[in-house]
This record gives C-alpha cells, structure tokens and sequence, in this order.
C-alpha cells in the first residue's frame, strides 16, 4: 500500500519543526559567538588583546583597502574602523600576537601615514638582552621601553599574569619597544 497523502504531509510537518528548532538554535548561537568576536581576552591568556592603530582616514575607499590588508594579517579575528575617530582597531585570536612592524607597514604600503598604536597585551614580564619585556608566548617577548614605575613591576608581580597597556614605538633599528601606560596583575 501506498503512503498517503496525509501521511506524507505529517513528515513534512515533522520535518519542518525539526529544521526550525535546528534553525534557532543555530542562530541563537551564532548570536552569542558574534558578540563576544570582539570582545577583549577576559582570562589571563598571555597574548596580544587589542591593537589601535591612530591613522586619518579622510578617503573612504582606501580605508576599506586598507581595512582588507589588515584582515589578511595572521592572528587578525576582527578589524574596526571608525573614520570620525581616525582608528583603527583589530581584535586579536585569543593567545596570539600580531607582528606590529608588519601591522604598521601595511598601513604605510596602503598610503597612510600612522600616528601610532595603541597595544592592550597578556603576558609575564622577563628580561630580554638585559632589557624588560613582556612575554607573551614562549618563543615571543615583546620589548618594553625602560622606567622605574617598570623596574618595579618586574621584582613585584613574579610569575603573575600582568595586563599591559601602552603604546608601541615603531623601530628607528631593531625591535620596536612598547611604552607602558597602566598596567594591571591578573
């Protein structure tokens, strides 16, 4: 005997509240990750948090050309402009950091002239060829500039997580050198 036509309208119907509870709750929960896609690290994983690059954008199309450059950098998870308040802010992978020279010259081979940027990082800070740094993976430490306020975070926190805020200084030779400005243990 031949399903009938009824019948087969039940599995439609079944079928169709299937793919739409299926269809809420996926989109229920890709609400839930696009909102924290660019929100700042809340644990203390050591890594590159938050990059603000200080930059006029008076051109709107260059800055959506710059805009895809910096997406094709690794370890970039989200880029925002915002042209009324020349920046530019990329959310950086969790546990990850960015090449800051190469996050500034790619906004310099794109035509604009940065003022700077702003860096927010998880790391321990260590010594680095006599000098202080913030590690923030194994195999990378990032070069702080020297102060006393500096000296005395490094013999104070131990191997405590510190969150850094600074600015980083682009290289005249060598490694460039972030400015703490607030600092924070974890």
């Amino acid at each position: 005997m031949f399903p009938t036509t009824s019948m087969h309208f039940r599995l439609t119907e079944a079928a169709t509240g299937a793919l739409r509870r299926g269809l809420a709750l996926l989109l229920i929960g890709s609400a839930s990750t696009s909102a924290d896609a660019g929100a700042p690290q809340s644990s203390s994983v050591p890594g590159m948090v938050r990059v603000t690059i200080e930059v006029e954008l008076s051109c709107p199309s260059c800055a959506v050309g710059l805009e895809r450059r910096l997406r094709r950098l690794d370890y970039v998870a989200d880029v925002e402009v915002s042209a009324p308040d020349a920046q530019i802010v990329l959310a950086v992978e969790p546990g990850r950091h960015l090449d800051l020279a190469a996050v500034w010259d790619t906004v310099r081979n794109a035509g604009f002239i940065p003022d700077g940027l702003a860096v927010i990082a998880i790391g321990h800070v260590t010594e680095m060829n006599g000098a202080p740094a913030l590690a923030l993976a194994p195999d990378f430490a990032l070069p702080l500039v020297e102060s006393d306020g500096l000296t005395a975070l490094a013999t104070g926190v131990g191997d405590q997580p510190v969150s850094v805020s600074g600015r980083w200084h682009p290289p005249p030779e060598g490694a460039g050198r972030l400015q703490v400005e607030s600092f924070e243990v974890r």
